[in-house]
């Protein structure tokens, strides 16, 4: 299973309600705003503007980025992607557990 950590920044959003819609575009696409501990139920919420993506198939770091820009550019605002694949364990700290 191929996974990813996708960071995205809107420019010139107006108000927290352009995010909201960009955090709804990114979930029609598949991405999701929490992180799961492997093996365990524990469940955490991503840092503000970072995605996690999982995919089963065989799509690539390019494949995530088209589709991650499909969906940010549903919000009609310019903005820029940062797409990294996890090809190991993360790490990460001070993780809000997911409400």
């Amino acid at each position: 299973m191929a996974r990813f950590t996708i960071t995205v920044e809107l420019f010139d959003a107006a108000s927290a309600s352009d995010y909201d819609i960009l955090h709804e575009e990114m979930a029609k696409e598949g991405f999701y705003r929490t992180i799961q501990v492997q093996g365990t139920d524990n469940i955490y919420q991503m840092p503000s503007l970072e995605y996690n993506y999982m995919n089963r198939g065989d799509i690539n770091t390019p494949g995530v980025l088209e589709i991650a820009k499909t969906a940010a550019a549903r919000t009609n605002k310019k903005f820029s992607l940062l797409v990294t694949k996890a090809d190991g364990k993360r790490e990460w700290y001070n993780l809000r557990p997911k409400e």
